[in-house]
């Protein structure tokens, strides 16, 4: 005969299910009929209606960290300096695409760098870059760091200053950065 009483067992087995992992305030569940395209703010944070398993369901938009959300879209944070190109900013912070809350367009504001890739550098994914913006293939022979320019010497040899389309938070538009000619 086994030692244990069942009813030990069975508290035993709840305790560990229940305790096994703490709260995540991030964590949204599914929410199935939000309209697809949708967006909102959860907690400060941009969030997008998506179709996924079984209906549609809010995620996360990508948004940078030191960012804000306004109406769904990714907005800096209130006093960000709006900038130029990376020498624009102070402290070490990168020039970093955001929606303008007041005309809803793309511009860059200075921001603490979210990854450690320079601008201009080789990337697969948004967040290794400083500027939290990878730019894809699709215009670049690779993807490379976004690095914001004014003129053709704020990019580095091989470089020139162009416009770029890019796609913040469900607006798209035209920056300025350095890339391949």
């Amino acid at each position: 005969m086994c030692p244990f009483r069942m009813e030990r067992v069975a508290t035993i087995m709840f305790c560990s299910f229940a305790s096994c992992t703490a709260p995540n305030p991030s964590f949204m569940l599914p929410v199935t009929g939000c309209t697809a395209g949708a967006r909102g703010c959860n907690d400060g944070r941009p969030v997008e209606c998506i179709p996924g398993d079984g209906g549609t369901q809010l995620v996360n938009a990508r948004c940078p960290a030191s960012g804000g959300c306004f109406s769904g879209r990714c907005i800096p944070t209130a006093g960000a300096p709006t900038c130029q190109r990376e020498a624009d900013c102070p402290n070490g912070e990168s020039c970093t695409p955001f929606v303008d809350a007041m005309s809803g367009a793309l511009a860059n504001y200075c921001a603490p760098p979210t990854g450690t890739r320079e601008g201009g550098t080789a990337c697969t994914h948004s967040q290794e870059c400083r500027s939290d913006l990878c730019i894809d293939k699709g215009q670049l022979a690779q993807p490379i760091c976004y690095l914001a320019c004014q003129k053709q010497h704020d990019c580095s040899l091989g470089q020139t200053c162009r416009k770029l389309a890019v796609t913040v938070t469900g607006v798209q538009g035209t920056i300025q950065g350095c890339g391949p000619p």
